[in-house]
């Protein structure tokens, strides 16, 4: 692997893990999952958390340069970068309800390239 894709992997992860760590502190049952599936043209991450979940009037919110729902102590970049290096690869990013709290969901293309 590339070694800048290989960094902009670890944008994307390690910025949704790190969400889903902070969204499930509060949860009396904290639970993160993930999966990931290779279909067609697409590897898919599906990271699920056990927090409160997002609101819907907020779910695209969250991905604009400098909006946080964690409030004055976060920079609310981490979803504005992993909105922007998932377009630069040609993939998306989804917010859905959980069984607990939210999944967000990755879809990058098998064979995204950055020159």
């Amino acid at each position: 692997m590339k070694p800048e894709i290989s960094k902009h992997l670890l944008t994307i992860l390690g910025n949704l893990i790190n969400n889903a760590i902070d969204a499930s502190l509060n949860s009396e049952q904290k639970q993160l999952q993930i999966f990931v599936t290779d279909i067609g043209n697409d590897i898919i991450f599906d990271i699920e958390d056990s927090g409160e979940g997002i609101e819907e009037d907020l779910a695209l919110k969250v991905f604009e340069k400098g909006f946080s729902t964690k409030g004055e102590l976060h920079s609310g970049y981490g979803l504005y970068f992993v909105k922007t290096t998932l377009e630069l690869l040609g993939g998306f990013i989804s917010i859905d309800k959980g069984n607990f709290g939210t999944i967000i969901s990755v879809h990058i293309p098998k064979g995204f390239s950055h020159d």
